[in-house]
């Protein structure tokens, strides 16, 4: 950024470092450094130089230790020549400012805010105004109440506000739905966006015009579902609703940082959508460095071990994301069943009522 950085090229002579690169330039600190202060600039503290060998090995981490404690978790390393590499101790880019949180199992759960997609809030799914619902039969015209909710309106201002959309796009109250131009169908269920349509208000002998966006049918829903405090409203406006998979997740329920975190190219959601047969021949084949198996050897171990229990009473056809409410009794029994025996309890008979 910019600035003359005086008191700080000041404090990190006092605290014994010696040397700085200012903008790619090696500097004393012992001497003058003068910084055009409209200029921004780049400075890095020469924390030590070291020939890498085991012996030190003890040298190099606190080196590192301390240059990480100066700038906020970033490291330059320069092996000879040239600008070197940048480490951060953080989950995020040195370059592009973007971070990750730190990895850890509340991040893959969609019941934890930590986890879950903001959009859906880990349900997977959004509710939205169903253009399908809100005009059910397209062979009826606006005047016959083609457009559900609104076809009970009787208002003046309501007809005033159709004449007004069909006197600025030109078409026919009384012509099908179905049969209006795409533009038409558009601005009645979506808005006409920034443009503005000019309404008019008789009352009496007077008349109002006024020139504002058309908000929508859609628009207009959304607006009374939102700022109403009635749930009889709220019940009515929901015969008009459905659910999708979330746009953001895909029907994933989690964050995009957790959906990025892969075993074997594979993300958590799509491990979950495998089959247990599936899921135990993935694990059962998944290919590890040495070291990859020496930190994921007891959380293998114990997957392979839950997912056997499930095939070996029977249930390899299940997902691993099949929703409890949909499953069976004896499913559920079953899956009882598998917990039972993988808690390896002592002295305990299990007394079955089906030879299956």
């Amino acid at each position: 950024r910019k600035g003359e950085y005086r008191k700080e090229l000041a404090r990190l002579a006092r605290e014994g470092f010696s040397r700085v690169v200012v903008d790619g330039e090696d500097r004393d600190l012992d001497d003058e450094i003068v910084l055009d202060k409209k200029r921004k600039h780049d400075i890095d503290v020469v924390v030590d130089r070291v020939r890498v060998s085991e012996g030190a090995r003890g040298r190099l981490s606190d080196s590192v230790a301390l240059s990480l404690s100066l700038s906020d978790g970033l490291v330059r390393i320069v092996a000879g020549k040239g600008k070197g590499a940048i480490y951060s101790e953080k989950f995020a880019c040195p370059d592009c400012n973007v971070s990750l949180p730190e990895v850890t199992p509340r991040l893959f759960s969609f019941n934890s805010p930590h986890g879950a997609c903001p959009e859906c809030d880990g349900l997977g799914t959004t509710i939205y105004f169903d253009p399908d619902l809100i005009v059910p039969d397209r062979d009826r015209s606006i005047r016959e109440g083609g457009i559900a909710p609104w076809s009970r309106r009787s208002t003046v201002f309501y007809f005033q506000m159709l004449e007004a959309l069909s006197a600025h796009y030109g078409f026919s109250l009384t012509e099908p739905f179905g049969r209006l131009p795409a533009r038409v169908q558009e601005v009645l269920l979506s808005g006409s966006g920034s443009e503005t349509i000019r309404f008019f208000l008789e009352e009496g002998e007077r008349r109002y015009s006024f020139s504002k966006p058309f908000e929508g049918v859609i628009g207009n829903l959304e607006r009374r579902f939102r700022e109403t405090d009635s749930e009889g409203v709220r019940e009515e406006l929901a015969r008009y609703m459905n659910n999708r998979p979330c746009r953001v997740c895909g029907g994933a329920r989690l964050k995009k940082e957790a959906l990025c975190v892969t075993v074997g190219g594979q993300a958590i959601h799509a491990l979950t959508r495998r089959s247990i047969g599936d899921s135990f021949s993935f694990f059962g084949g998944l290919s590890l460095s040495e070291r990859e198996e020496q930190i994921a050897a007891r959380i293998l171990k114990e997957i392979r071990s839950r997912l056997l229990f499930l095939a070996n009473v029977g249930l390899d056809y299940l997902s691993l994301d099949r929703a409890s409410s949909t499953l069976s009794g004896g499913e559920g029994q079953r899956i009882r069943l598998a917990t039972q025996i993988g808690s390896q309890l002592m002295g305990v008979l299990y007394i079955l009522d089906e030879p299956s």
